[in-house]
């Protein structure tokens, strides 16, 4: 059963060892810690890598980071069944993408588009779903825009996705699922893990998605939680879900403002998150946990998953 599954996912994942380590990519220096089940490797120094939330301490270590410019460094962290999560920075492009859609954020509806393709030719199919103004409007700048970021996007899905399982065989990506959506509202609040291999989410403008850091998780409580009925998960609101996944709540939560341990993606960055069909089956391994920005606000996210899980 999936619950099954979910149970022996979360003891392998406990027998990790932690270790600690100093690697190098580029020209940034990266702290390397690993926690139970998970690596975290965190970017020092640089521009932009520097802006990312920094680790203070052993709980408050960020996911891991690769540069998305190569193709060999994506895939060595997707192969690390430790690395849950993926920060990358997406450089100029990012930036020039986050400016652009911020700025005209006031003028974008809400609206969701979405396309399934077997080939990155066949992105021009998103363009079709797009509102008018942005379409053929005067904001189609976006829509140029959002095309290439797309493509960028899918490429690096498929190059995270290109690794060995624990039986030596190859996963195949047949199609792919690109979604571009301008929302208004909370859609995920609960702290949680996404039931497919591999999602991949960009935020184009606006707050971005939160991650748990995993020395800040309490994955027994979570497990614990999922295996509750469902009428009672539905009893408790997210903020009260939220508080007991995590070990350590800010101060902040006595004020109303929720719990404090959860990591933003920035804005112009990707992440790929590790689903629990990740080695096979849905809950077959521990997804990273994650959640949607807990305040209600207009943003603007770019998604990527393989089709055949929605």
């Amino acid at each position: 059963s999936l619950k099954a599954k979910r149970g022996a996912a979360m003891a392998r994942f406990h027998k990790v060892k932690p270790k600690a380590l100093r690697v190098g990519f580029g020209q940034t220096v990266i702290l390397v810690a690993s926690f139970p089940g998970i690596v975290w490797l965190w970017p020092f120094g640089g521009q932009r890598l520097s802006e990312a939330p920094r680790a203070h301490a052993a709980d408050d270590r960020g996911t891991a980071a690769a540069d998305w410019r190569s193709p060999d460094d994506i895939r060595r962290s997707m192969e690390n069944d430790e690395v849950l999560a993926c920060f990358l920075d997406l450089g100029e492009d990012g930036k020039k993408s986050q400016t652009l859609w911020s700025e005209n954020l006031h003028d974008v509806p809400t609206f969701e588009a979405t396309c399934i393709t077997r080939n990155l030719d066949g992105l021009e199919m998103l363009r079709e779903e797009f509102p008018p103004i942005i379409k053929d409007g005067w904001l189609n700048d976006l829509g140029r825009a959002v095309l290439h970021d797309a493509q960028k996007l899918a490429e690096i899905f498929i190059q995270s996705m290109s690794y060995r399982k624990t039986d030596g065989s190859k996963r195949d990506v047949q199609k792919l699922r690109i979604r571009l959506a301008c929302v208004d509202h909370v859609q995920c609040p609960r702290v949680h893990w996404d039931d497919v291999p591999l999602r991949l989410v960009c935020t184009l403008a606006g707050a971005g998605t939160e991650v748990l850091p995993e020395g800040r998780a309490d994955r027994r409580t979570f497990q614990d939680l999922m295996a509750m009925p469902l009428e009672r998960q539905v009893a408790l609101n997210s903020k009260e879900w939220n508080q007991r996944v995590s070990r350590a709540v800010s101060h902040r939560v006595g004020q109303g403002q929720g719990v404090g341990d959860l990591t933003p993606v920035p804005d112009g960055w990707a992440v790929p998150l590790k689903g629990s069909a990740w080695q096979g089956e849905p809950g077959a391994s521990p997804g990273a946990l994650h959640c949607s920005p807990r305040e209600a606000s207009k943003r603007v996210l770019l998604q990527v998953d393989l089709a055949e899980y929605l």
